[in-house]
């Protein structure tokens, strides 16, 4: 099998840091060229997905694969590798965790309803995020602050093309921050992202 450099890469890193947590559960995507990941029956409550497993990157955050996490089977964090590009519908829908959650640097998809309702504490958005799902944070807040109160400031990266309806609504939200307010309003024209559904 022939690899690419950014394949070799996740490659390396699996060799050194390891497998991740035991347990979890991989299916292959881009013909059998990546893996998705969900939370099968880990043995820890602290959950690291590996870069790599079985000698293929994990890339994907499977559909619900980590919905409803902590309530059901007591997680107490989850770390994403910089790998995860992708992360699918209702991933981690309704899920609690009170360690701070870390999006992955490279990632570029995030689906519909990925953190609905979920109470994790993010820190920001990645550059690198192009596509956000229709109410992929709707919702979403660390437990022991009013929900309605998240995300009081939202920096939209440059290279974010599409923001569904309802992506981040939250009545406390105050600021919005773009990199290229042109093409901000273009997407917001073309109805691409309303911004009402975030300030009301």
């Amino acid at each position: 099998m022939r690899y690419n450099l950014f394949t070799i890469f996740f490659l390396l890193c699996g060799f050194v840091f390891g497998q991740g947590t035991e347990g979890l559960s991989y299916r292959e995507i881009n013909n059998g060229t990546a893996l998705e990941v969900s939370i099968g029956s880990p043995t820890s409550r602290d959950i690291i997905i590996p870069p790599v497993y079985d000698g293929l990157p994990v890339t994907r955050i499977a559909n619900r694969g980590f919905a409803y996490c902590a309530w059901i089977n007591g997680i107490r964090s989850i770390e994403l590798p910089n790998s995860i590009t992708e992360i699918g519908d209702g991933a981690f829908i309704a899920a609690y965790l009170p360690s701070p959650f870390i999006l992955p640097e490279g990632l570029v998809y995030v689906g519909e309803y990925a953190f609905g309702h979920s109470f994790l504490s993010f820190t920001h958005l990645p550059e690198t995020i192009v596509y956000i799902g229709e109410t992929a944070f709707y919702s979403a807040g660390p437990m022991e602050f009013p929900i309605d109160r998240y995300f009081r400031s939202i920096h939209i990266p440059a290279g974010t093309t599409f923001i569904g309806d309802h992506a981040f609504v939250s009545r406390g939200t105050e600021s919005i921050t773009v990199d290229q307010i042109m093409h901000f309003l273009e997407m917001m024209e073309t109805g691409l992202f309303v911004i009402q559904t975030i300030l009301l």
